[in-house]
């Protein structure tokens, strides 16, 4: 149990920050579906009601959390070659293992924790943090920075793959370790793999059709 302290009349954005950071950090102890708008409140130490007039259920004072944690943490980078797009994006999923409401959305998503309307907006939320993935290498493979034939898609898969890899089982690094030692060296890794498949696959294609 959470322990109780006097709860305080809190409105505006200033309720809703320490609602929200109240409720991941329950998320994180219990998990979504256990949560209780009785424990958020005495966590922040705020009035029950005030949360109840907000929202009437947990369901809904997650949602709206997970909502606006996604839009918040919403900023694909265009930065004018597939590389720097890469080691940005990288490093913006590292300052974004900071909040706490974010991680707590890769956590469940790799736990397959969602149902409903939470289901939903995982959905949402994974796939238009695909297509930002897949219009960087798009971008790159039309800039020539990428052989014609490279997939994007798999692509797609190794840079996602490597950032789950990275923040749910190497969570004891600091941000600042890997970005130093293994972000450019990841990005090369992808591009370099990349590249060499799709080259592979075009002479296989070209050996293919070569008469005998």
């Amino acid at each position: 149990m959470t322990a109780r302290t006097s709860p305080k009349q809190v409105r505006g954005e200033r309720l809703v920050e320490k609602v929200f950071a109240s409720a991941a950090a329950e998320i994180a102890r219990i998990g979504h579906q256990h949560i209780s708008i009785e424990e958020v409140a005495a966590r922040a130490g705020v009035n029950k009601t005030s949360i109840y007039r907000r929202w009437p259920t947990p369901d809904r004072l997650v949602l709206d959390m997970f909502e606006r944690g996604a839009d918040a943490n919403h900023d694909p980078p265009d930065t004018g070659t597939l590389r720097g797009d890469l080691v940005s994006y990288v490093r913006q999923y590292e300052v974004i293992r900071g909040d706490p409401i974010t991680m707590a959305i890769v956590r469940m998503h790799a736990a397959s924790g969602f149902v409903g309307e939470l289901a939903d907006l995982l959905l949402k939320i994974t796939e238009r943090d695909r297509t930002d993935v897949l219009r960087m290498f798009e971008r790159g493979v039309a800039r020539g920075e990428l052989p014609r034939g490279a997939s994007p898609e798999l692509g797609y898969d190794l840079v996602h793959g490597a950032l789950m890899e990275l923040t749910l089982t190497r969570s004891g690094e600091g941000p600042e370790v890997r970005a130093a030692r293994k972000v450019e060296r990841l990005v090369e890794v992808i591009l370099l793999g990349l590249a060499s498949v799709a080259m592979h696959e075009a002479t296989g294609k070209r050996r293919s059709v070569t008469p005998r």
